[in-house]
C-alpha cells in the first residue's frame, strides 16, 4: 500500500498522509466483520440445533433484524439448505409541504436577509389564504437546516417561512394587510441572531472534527434550531470519550481565536478550482453562482444560511450529546453562546440539589453516590 502511495504522490501528495488512516480502517473493517461473524455463529447454532435448513421467516429475521446475508451462511455452514428471500428495500420518501398558492405571474422575491436588515418595508405582491408573498424581504426561509425567521409584518405575526424556487413565501396568523399595500416589517433579531451563531458553531465543529478524527471526515447532515444545533459526520469507528472532549476543546479554540467570517458569492467553477469539492460539505449546489462561507484557514463551505462575523461571537460550544446513527454516521449534538451558558448553569444546578441529597461536598461526592448505590443493591437483595 505504501509503495503504491509513493508512485501516485506525484498526482496527490496527501496520498502519503492516508496511509495509516487507511490501515486504520481496513483492520477496524476486519475487527467488525469478525464480530459479525461470531453473532451470526452464535445465532446460527441456536436456530439450526439438528436441522439442515432454514424457513424464508428465520431467514428474513436473521437479514433485516442481524444484518445476516445468505452469503455469510453458506460461507460457515455450506451445507445447509438457505432459502431466497425477497430483501424489501425502505423507500425514503421526502416529505414536503404542500401549499395550495399559485406561483404564476409571481416575481423573484429579493433577498434582505444577508445584510443584516431586521426592520423593511415591503410590497405584498400576493394573499392566498394567511400565506403573504412580498416584493422583498429580510425574513430568513428554512433552508440549508437551518429554521425560518419570525417576527410580524404590521401587525400579523409570521409563523414560518418558506421558500419555494426564488420566491419566499410567509405564513401569517392572520391577515391585516391587502395586495399592493406597503407594509412595515419586523424581523426576531434575537432569534436570527442565536441561529446564526448555531450555524457558525457548526461550520467550526466540522473542521474541529476533521482535525481530531482525520480528514476523512465528512459532513452527513446538519440542523440548527434556537434550542440546539447537530453535525452528523461520517468516520469509520466509535468516538471515544477523549475525542469528544478533543473536539470540544479545539472547537472553542477557534472561537477564542476570534478569526474573522468572509461571506461572499463567486461563480461555482471558480470556487471549485480556488477551494476544492470540499466546499459541498453541506450538499452539491446546483446554480452557478453560489455563496461560499469562509472561516479564514479553518473551514469553507458553500452555504446558504445566515452566520456572525468572527468565531469571538459564538462566546462557547458545548457538545451535550454524541451517538450513532447508522454505520460510520455520528451525530453531534451542541449548543452555543447564551444557549451553552445556559445549559452549564442547569447542569451546575443539578450538581448543587445532587450535593445537598447525599449531604456531599465536591470532594466527597463520588464516595457518597457510591455509599448509596451499595445501600441500594443490599437492600434490593
Amino acid at each position: 500500500m505504501e509503495i503504491t502511495a509513493n508512485q501516485l504522490k506525484i498526482f496527490d501528495e496527501e496520498l502519503i498522509e492516508s496511509v495509516n488512516l487507511v490501515i486504520d480502517v481496513l483492520e477496524n473493517e476486519k475487527k467488525k466483520y469478525q464480530e459479525h461473524k461470531k453473532k451470526a455463529i452464535s445465532l446460527l447454532s441456536r436456530i439450526l440445533k439438528d436441522k439442515n435448513e432454514l424457513s424464508e421467516e428465520e431467514m428474513r429475521m436473521l437479514y433485516e433484524s442481524h444484518g445476516i446475508t445468505k452469503d455469510i451462511i453458506v460461507s460457515l455452514y455450506p451445507h445447509i439448505k438457505v432459502p431466497e428471500i425477497e430483501i424489501k428495500k425502505e423507500e425514503r420518501k421526502k416529505v414536503e409541504k404542500k401549499i395550495n398558492i399559485s406561483l404564476e405571474n409571481v416575481k423573484e422575491t429579493e433577498t434582505l436577509f444577508y445584510n443584516n436588515i431586521f426592520d423593511f418595508k415591503a410590497k405584498v405582491e400576493k394573499i392566498v389564504d394567511n400565506y403573504v408573498i412580498l416584493d422583498k424581504t429580510a425574513f430568513f426561509p428554512r433552508m440549508g437546516g437551518q429554521d425560518h425567521d419570525v417576527g410580524y409584518i404590521s401587525e400579523s405575526k409570521v409563523l414560518e417561512v418558506i421558500k419555494i424556487g426564488n420566491v419566499i413565501v410567509h405564513k401569517v396568523d392572520k391577515i391585516t394587510f391587502k395586495e399592493g399595500e406597503i407594509v412595515e416589517c419586523k424581523v426576531d433579531k434575537n432569534r436570527r441572531e442565536i441561529l446564526s451563531k448555531h450555524h457558525t458553531a457548526a461550520h467550526i465543529m466540522l473542521a474541529a472534527c476533521r482535525k481530531v478524527l482525520g480528514k476523512h471526515v465528512w459532513q452527513a447532515g446538519a440542523e440548527k434550531t434556537i434550542e440546539k444545533a447537530r453535525l452528523d459526520i461520517t468516520h469509520y469507528k466509535d468516538i471515544s470519550e477523549q475525542e469528544i472532549e478533543k473536539i470540544e476543546e479545539e472547537a472553542n479554540k477557534i472561537v477564542n481565536q476570534n478569526i474573522k467570517i468572509n461571506k461572499f458569492f463567486i461563480e461555482r467553477n471558480e470556487a471549485e478550482k480556488k477551494y476544492g469539492f470540499k466546499i459541498y460539505q453541506g450538499g452539491y449546489v446546483p446554480s452557478k453562482i453560489i455563496r461560499i462561507v469562509e472561516i479564514e484557514n479553518v473551514d469553507v463551505e458553500a452555504c446558504s444560511g445566515t452566520h456572525v462575523n468572527s468565531t469571538k461571537e459564538v462566546e462557547y460550544i458545548k457538545i451535550i450529546n454524541v451517538k450513532k446513527i447508522a454505520d460510520n454516521v455520528y451525530r453531534l449534538e451542541f449548543v452555543a453562546s447564551e444557549n451553552a451558558i445556559k445549559f452549564l448553569k442547569e447542569k451546575e444546578k443539578i450538581y448543587e440539589e445532587i450535593k445537598k441529597l447525599l449531604n456531599a461536598n465536591d470532594e466527597n461526592i463520588i464516595e457518597k453516590a457510591k455509599e448509596l448505590f451499595e445501600k441500594w443493591k443490599k437492600l434490593k437483595k
